[in-house]
C-alpha cells in the first residue's frame, strides 16, 4: 500500500566522510535517540539511512521538535545497477526474500567514532528533544544551555530550535544498524528495524514524541513490514532460529498466523483498517501468495501458471486489489489480483520482460513497478490502465521506485540517490529539495526513499552518515 520491499541501491564505492553541521547518531551527544527501519526485499541485502537538520521553517505538518536528531541504519534489499539487473537473488533455503515490505536481512558499514550507540545519554529536555549539541543548530549557531531550547547564532540572533524538516531516526541500545519499512497514513508513526550487522534486527517503531522504541512481544530477530492507517495494527515476521513466522500485532497483542508445521511465511502488507494481511508462504521451496483474515485464515491467491512461484507484496486500502510477481527464477512477471479476476498478468511495454517489485496506491488507482529487459530498466507508473515511464536523472545510475502516495500522485525511490516523482513534474532528488528548504545534508548521502505518507508530504528512507547506514524521515516543502 505504501513503502515496499526491495532494499535496492547502487554500489556506493567511496562513502562520504564529511564534516558537517548536522551531527551523526554515532556521536556521544546523540546516542540512544530516534527511530529505525526494516530490511530486506526480494533477495539480497542493502538499504541506507538518513540525515539530520534543524531550524528549517515548519509547514505542512512538520512537527516542532527541536533540532534534528541523528541515527538509524539500514538493512535489506537487492542492489541495483543501471543495467536493470539486481544483485541479491535468492535468500535462505532457495526461497526468494519477499517484498511489499523489507525481508529480514541486514547489512551495512560498521560505525566509526566508537561503534554502535548504547543509548546511555540521559533523556533530552521535553519540547525540543534533539537540541542538545552545537551541531544541531544551522549556520554556525550553538545551542544555548542549560535548557537547550534556542539556537544562538554567531551574530547574537536567538531563535527556537524547533520546526525541523529532516531527522535521522536513531538506534536501539546496542544496535549499530537501522532501516525503515513503512509509515502510517499521516506519517506520525514509522515502523523500522534496528540491529547489528550479520547478527539480527529487531522490530521497532518511531515517532517524534517517543523516538525509537522496540516492539514488545516479538523475537529478537523480527521485521515489521506493514502498518494500518492509524498505527494500531502492525504486521511482519519473526524468526526464533527457525523458519520465518508471520505476526499480526493489534494494539500490542500478537496473533501468529497458522500454516503447516515447519513452513516459512512472511506477511508483507496490511489493509488500512488492519484486518487483512497479504504475504507469501513457502511449501517445498515453492512460493505461494496469500491473503489472510482472522475469520477465514490464509487463502492462496494462485499463480500465473502451474508450478510458478507467486509473491504478494502490497495491497490497496481494503486488500480488494493485491499486487505481486509470479514466475520461475529469474523471470518474474508482475500481476494484480482481485476477487473477480483472480491473478492476472500486468502487460509490460515492448522490450521489458520481468519485474522484481511492485506496489499499489491506497485508492487502488495506481501501480508502480520496476521492469527489466535485456540491458534495459524502466520505472513504470500504471494509472487506471495507462502506462507511464518515469524519467530518471541523466547520468545517474541505480534507478528504482519503491513507495507511492495514497492517490498515486507521488512516487518515491532512487535515481542513484533518493528521488521523488510528483505527477506532472520531472524527477527531483530529495537532497536538492531539502537543501533548498534549508536542510544541511553535508554529512549525508541519501541513498533511497522507501515509503511516503498518503498525502505525499512525509517520506522515509535510508542513507549514509559518516560511513554508517542510517534511517531518516523528511517533511517535504510544499
Amino acid at each position: 500500500m505504501r513503502g515496499f520491499a526491495v532494499r535496492s541501491w547502487a554500489s556506493l564505492g567511496i562513502l562520504l566522510l564529511l564534516s558537517a553541521v548536522a551531527a551523526c547518531e554515532d556521536e556521544d551527544e546523540n546516542s540512544g535517540t530516534g527511530g529505525a527501519g526494516g530490511t530486506g526485499g526480494v533477495g539480497g541485502t542493502g538499504g541506507v539511512g538518513g540525515a539530520s537538520e534543524t531550524g528549517g521553517s515548519s509547514d505542512g505538518g512538520v512537527p516542532s521538535a527541536g533540532a534534528a536528531t541523528e541515527g538509524g541504519e539500514a538493512a535489506g534489499g537487492a542492489a541495483s545497477d543501471s543495467g536493470g539487473a539486481q544483485d541479491g537473488g535468492s535468500s535462505e533455503g532457495g526461497k526468494r526474500a519477499t517484498g511489499g515490505r523489507p525481508a529480514s536481512q541486514q547489512g551495512g558499514a560498521s560505525g566509526d567514532e566508537g561503534g554502535p550507540s548504547t543509548g546511555g545519554t540521559p533523556p533530552l529536555p521535553l519540547g525540543n528533544p534533539d537540541c542538545q549539541s552545537t551541531d544541531a543548530c544551522r549556520h554556525g549557531a550553538s545551542c544555548l544551555e542549560p535548557d537547550f531550547t534556542v539556537c544562538v547564532c554567531p551574530a547574537g540572533e536567538v531563535r527556537e530550535c524547533g520546526d525541523v524538516r529532516f531527522r535521522a531516526l536513531g538506534f536501539l541500545p546496542t544496535s549499530s544498524l537501522t532501516g525503515v519499512s513503512d509509515l502510517t497514513e499521516t506519517g506520525a508513526l514509522v515502523i523500522a528495524t534496528s540491529g547489528v550487522e550479520g547478527v539480527s534486527a529487531r522490530a521497532a517503531t518511531w515517532s517524534v514524541d517517543e523516538g525509537l522504541q522496540p516492539l514488545a512481544g516479538l523475537a529478537a530477530s523480527s521485521t515489521p513490514t506493514g502498518i494500518s492507517a492509524d498505527g494500531s495494527v502492525i504486521v511482519g515476521y519473526e524468526n526464533e532460529s527457525g523458519p520465518d513466522q508471520s505476526f499480526w500485532l493489534q494494539n500490542g497483542a500478537k496473533t501468529s498466523l497458522e500454516f503447516s508445521a515447519g513452513s516459512s511465511h512472511d506477511a508483507n502488507d496490511v489493509s488500512s483498517d488492519g484486518t487483512v494481511l497479504v504475504g507469501t508462504r513457502w511449501d517445498a521451496l515453492v512460493a505461494h501468495a496469500f491473503r489472510w483474515t482472522e475469520a477465514e485464515g490464509a487463502v492462496d491467491l494462485g499463480a500465473l501458471d502451474a508450478g510458478y512461484d507467486s509473491y504478494a507484496f502490497a495491497s490497496n486500502h481494503d486488500a480488494s486489489l493485491i499486487v505481486g510477481i509470479s514466475g520461475v527464477p529469474p523471470a518474474y512477471l508482475p500481476f494484480r489480483w482481485d476477487p473477480v479476476g483472480g491473478v492476472q498478468a500486468l502487460p509490460l511495454p515492448d522490450g521489458l520482460s520481468t519485474s522484481d517489485d511492485i506496489n499499489v496506491s491506497a485508492d487502488g488507482s495506481t501501480i508502480v513497478l520496476n521492469a527489466y529487459g535485456e540491458d534495459t530498466l524502466a520505472l513504470l507508473r500504471v494509472t487506471d490502465g495507462e502506462v507511464e515511464e518515469l524519467d530518471t536523472v541523466p547520468g545517474n545510475e541505480g534507478h528504482q521506485v519503491f513507495g507511492v502516495s495514497g492517490d498515486g500522485s507521488v512516487v518515491v525511490g532512487r535515481s542513484e540517490t533518493a528521488a521523488i516523482w510528483r505527477r506532472g513534474e520531472s524527477v527531483a532528488l530529495l537532497e536538492d529539495l531539502l537543501t533548498a528548504a534549508g536542510v544541511d545534508l553535508s554529512a549525508w548521502l541519501l541513498d533511497a526513499a522507501y515509503a511516503v505518507s498518503d498525502d505525499g508530504k512525509v517520506v522515509v528512507g535510508e542513507g549514509y552518515c559518516r560511513e554508517r547506514r542510517q534511517a531518516w524521515i523528511a517533511w517535504l516543502p510544499e
